[in-house]
């Protein structure tokens, strides 16, 4: 038997990479993990168009530890083979170069520790690299960079630290002017807020143009929150050690309880109320998924969208719960799935209970200034002087109609549907200004 070492060829394999499913917020999100794995207080992240002869920017720094030569080039390897700590984001030594390389064609990273007097500068070029086909790392001097790189040095990288930039990112080529940067702005920092939330209660800072991040508190702890038991997971990771994970419900307030109408708003998340319902997976208190329910039962579903559960797990559980490159999302170990979904269904109910006891419910008074039943030759539904007729010659409300009507407006459309099939011979005729109606009922 004979084994080689076969090399992958560079053009193909870098730009494969580029195609992994980052977008703009993840990728800056992966280069803060570095950030705060670093020891960083401070993480300033500019946003700069294209002006005069300068390119289109985005310079990430911090003021943690730095790195000298041989470390720098350790990070700026594909793979790096650095040591994780059971406390660091990273986890697969491709975030740095795979977030970065998604984003731009050129990525330059200077750096400097404490009392040294030295910057260590490297930079991925993918024009270089698929050019020659050869996974070529240029190591630059100070003489090297350009005078707007050199800028960028003197105001982010002074005693320490490290700073991180993109020429002319992707995101940045159709924008002409810094009011066009707003969107992008917005939904970073909301991203910021959420992913690194328990990091920013920690007197860790995130500024962005200047602007500092505040966290966004998932769970609602200052609203009306109800914080269901706790329940403990038990089973053994790959390395068959015995591992418990803590998994803690909450369901939200409904609207009227909220203290306000700007808090509501701020709760729902950058992605609204009922995508955010569901699982909030944690690693190492940095948020990876927020909301959906993963491969677990379930859709998202109204009526549930005020339960909102936290997962916190370990970096030796990563393989159990699915972590991949981009760090955006995991799963529910197989060993536990079953048992997990035993208690979802009553976290779920519960959920459902506080939504309807609260949400959407009007009283038969109400009910009747939207719905009125008439006797009436052939059986029809009109809408007259603003309110909505159903007449029939025999017709008696049922029950569990009345009841069905009182759950809120919703449920208004399926009780008429109800009413149609019970008298199909009798609706023949057809439904007098349906448009009409259908606007009285859900206006």
């Amino acid at each position: 038997m004979e084994i080689i070492t076969v090399e992958p060829g560079a053009k193909r394999l870098i730009e494969g990479y580029k195609g992994l499913e980052y977008n703009f917020e993840t990728a800056v999100a992966d280069l803060v993990d570095n950030s705060i794995s670093a020891h960083s207080k401070n993480i300033q992240i500019e946003l700069r168009l294209k002006s005069g002869g300068n390119p289109a920017v985005v310079a990430i720094s911090d003021d943690g530890r730095g790195m000298d030569k041989k470390i720098l080039i350790e990070a700026m390897r594909y793979g790096s083979k650095k040591d994780y700590s059971s406390k660091d984001l990273g986890k697969f030594g491709l975030g740095l170069k795979t977030a970065s390389l998604s984003q731009t064609d050129l990525l330059t990273v200077l750096t400097k520790k404490t009392n040294s007097p030295a910057t260590q500068i490297a930079q991925w070029d993918i024009g270089y690299v698929t050019e020659k086909n050869e996974w070529g790392l240029k190591l630059l001097g100070r003489s090297d960079l350009e005078e707007w790189t050199k800028e960028l040095q003197a105001i982010y990288l002074k005693k320490r630290g490290t700073l991180v930039i993109w020429k002319n990112p992707e995101i940045f080529r159709h924008l002409k002017k810094d009011s066009d940067l707003d969107e992008i702005h917005e939904r970073l920092e909301k991203h910021l807020s959420m992913v690194f939330c328990v990091f920013l209660k920690q007197k860790r800072n995130i500024y962005i143009n200047g602007i500092k991040v505040g966290p966004w508190d998932p769970f609602c702890l200052k609203e009306k929150t109800y914080k269901l038991k706790d329940k403990h997971f038990k089973f053994k990771n790959g390395k068959n050690k015995k591992q418990k994970i803590i998994v803690t419900p909450y369901i939200l307030p409904t609207e009227k309880e909220f203290s306000s109408r700007e808090a509501w708003d701020e709760a729902s998340g950058p992605k609204k109320w009922n995508r955010q319902q569901g699982l909030y997976f944690f690693r190492n208190k940095r948020l990876l998924q927020a909301g959906g329910w993963s491969n677990v039962r379930g859709n998202l579903e109204e009526h549930q969208k005020l339960l909102r559960i936290k997962i916190n797990f370990p970096n030796d559980l990563d393989e159990q719960f699915g972590l991949n490159i981009t760090k955006m999302r995991a799963v529910i170990p197989a060993e536990i799935k079953d048992e997990f979904e035993k208690y979802l269904a009553k976290w779920r109910k519960e959920a459902e209970k506080r939504y309807r006891r609260k949400h959407g419910k009007i009283t038969e008074k109400e009910t009747l200034k939207i719905i009125k039943f008439k006797k009436a030759k052939t059986f029809s539904i009109q809408a007259i002087k603003g309110k909505v007729v159903v007449g029939n010659p025999t017709f008696r409300l049922p029950k569990k109609i009345k009841k069905f009507l009182n759950k809120g407006k919703i449920h208004q459309m399926g009780a008429i549907l109800y009413l149609l099939l019970e008298n199909i011979n009798k609706a023949r005729d057809g439904i007098t200004n349906p448009k009409e109606i259908q606007n009285r009922l859900f206006k």
